[in-house]
C-alpha cells in the first residue's frame, strides 16, 4: 500500500514537470501559407530586439520558383533539442554553424538545449526544406522568422506568413525557441526499498519531502 500511494505521488510529480513543457512545444509549431527568402538585420539579434525583415517581393516554392502566391502549405515541425539532432541526424554541420551563432546571441551557455524545427512544404510529397531554430514568433500578426539549414554559414532567412506579404517587415527576437528544451523528470527509487511517510496531522502540517 505504501509503495502503491508512493507510485500515485511521483506519477503526478512528473505530470506537473512535463505538461508546461508540452504546452510550449505545441506553440513552436504550425502551418503557414507563404513563405518568403528574406534578408534580415541584424542577422543574430539578441532577445526583444527589433529585427528588420526585407525582399518579400515574391514568395517562394519548394522548387525554387518564385510567384504573385503561394498554393502551397508551409509547416514547422518540432524535431527535438540540438542534442537530440546530432544523434538522429548525420549532417549538422550548417545547423551546427547557425545554432551556435543563436546560442551567443541570445547568452545561452548549453545550445544542446536549442530546439530544432524542420520545415516542409506540402506539395504533393511534403517536401523537406531545412532544420533550423525559430528567432521570431509573432502570432499575433502571422509571422515567424525561421532561420533554416538550407545554405553554408548564417543560414537561410524564412519569413513564414499567413498571409501575403511585400516590402519590408519588423518582428521581434523572441525566447520561443530557446527557452522549450527538453526536460526529463528522472526519480530513482529501489523497488526492493520500502519507505514510510512520516507521521502528520491532517490538515495543512508541513511533510518532510
Amino acid at each position: 500500500m505504501k509503495k502503491k500511494i508512493l507510485s500515485i505521488l511521483l506519477c503526478l510529480c512528473m505530470v506537473a514537470v512535463l505538461l508546461p513543457t508540452t504546452a510550449l512545444a505545441d506553440e513552436t509549431s504550425g502551418s503557414y501559407g507563404y513563405a518568403y527568402d528574406v534578408q534580415r538585420y541584424p542577422t543574430f539579434p539578441s532577445v526583444n530586439a527589433e529585427i528588420t525583415l526585407s525582399g518579400l517581393a515574391n514568395p517562394i516554392m519548394s522548387d525554387g520558383s518564385r510567384g504573385d502566391r503561394n498554393d502551397g502549405l508551409w509547416t514547422l515541425t518540432r524535431v527535438g533539442t540540438y542534442s537530440y539532432m546530432k544523434i538522429n541526424r548525420k549532417n549538422t554541420n550548417n545547423l551546427d554553424d547557425i545554432v551556435g551563432y543563436v546560442a551567443e546571441a541570445y547568452g545561452i551557455s548549453d545550445k544542446n538545449t536549442i530546439v530544432i524545427h524542420e520545415l516542409k512544404e506540402e506539395s504533393g510529397t511534403d517536401t523537406h526544406i531545412a532544420y533550423g531554430v525559430i528567432i521570431a514568433n509573432d502570432q499575433t500578426n502571422g509571422n515567424v522568422l525561421f532561420i533554416g539549414d538550407s545554405l553554408s554559414g548564417s543560414g537561410a532567412g524564412y519569413l513564414l506568413s499567413t498571409g501575403s506579404r511585400n516590402d519590408s517587415v519588423t518582428v521581434t527576437a523572441g525566447r520561443i525557441a530557446t527557452d522549450v528544451v527538453e526536460q526529463i523528470a528522472s526519480i530513482a527509487l529501489d523497488p526492493a526499498e520500502d519507505y514510510t511517510f512520516p507521521a502528520a496531522t491532517e490538515g495543512y502540517d508541513t511533510v518532510p519531502t
